[in-house]
């Protein structure tokens, strides 16, 4: 529910970042 919802956010921010972070 809620908590894998917030997990998948985390991720997605976290490999957001570090996507715009390597280009």
């Amino acid at each position: 529910g809620a908590e894998v919802l917030s997990d998948i956010g985390a991720l997605t921010a976290e490999a957001a970042l570090a996507f715009a972070l390597s280009s």
